[in-house]
């Protein structure tokens, strides 16, 4: 699906997510997370840690840079490779410090769940407002995390114009029911974070 996006006319990239950053919704879902190299194995009170379900190229098309390790694999993100999670800087240095996360083993969810691997350490970005405190965040695969939703994350390319009519006939193109509920430019996002209405 997301071959449909680049397709488009004037030349766009996109990404898939389960919710987009500074959305009304937050920017993602929270999870109990088991850690189990610093979490006594019969410990019931998990951490719940913001997170949110992506493609491959979510972090990059939102401009945020790995600082260690690495991004998603493809094969990690559809169910061919290892499970694996990008973790930010401030989970790392909360669960992590002076260890490392990349190579670390995580199980979002709690013990019961798949192990993860982190892979890599994304910068701390914003996620439900601008100058919220850094919290810890961490990303895993949009393709087996079954999310309910789907939000598509268009970057059209430099100079061109992308017309919502064009995104949602290419969408409903491909399945009718991913005609989409609601289309909003990140510039509103960016207002309504910073309250600038």
């Amino acid at each position: 699906r997301l071959c449909v996006v680049r397709g488009l006319r004037g030349g766009a990239d996109g990404a898939v997510g389960f919710r987009a950053p500074l959305s009304l919704a937050g920017g993602g879902g929270a999870r109990g997370m088991w850690i189990p190299e610093t979490r006594d194995a019969s410990e019931d009170d998990l951490p719940v840690i913001k997170g949110n379900a992506v493609s491959a190229n979510y972090v990059a098309l939102m401009g945020t840079r790995i600082v260690s390790g690495r991004p998603f694999a493809e094969d990690e993100l559809h169910g061919t490779g290892a499970p694996a999670v990008v973790v930010n800087e401030a989970f790392a240095q909360r669960y992590f410090r002076g260890r490392g996360a990349v190579g670390a083993i995580v199980h979002p969810g709690g013990a019961d769940q798949p192990a993860h691997r982190v892979v890599g350490v994304a910068q701390d970005a914003a996620v439900s407002g601008i100058g919220e405190p850094a919290a810890p965040y961490f990303y895993e695969s949009f393709w087996d995390t079954p999310a309910g939703e789907t939000t598509f994350l268009i970057l059209p390319s430099l100079g061109a114009v992308v017309q919502p009519a064009t995104v949602r006939e290419a969408l409903m193109e491909v399945d009718p029911q991913l005609e989409p509920r609601r289309m909003v430019a990140m510039d509103d996002y960016f207002r309504y974070a910073t309250r600038e209405y």
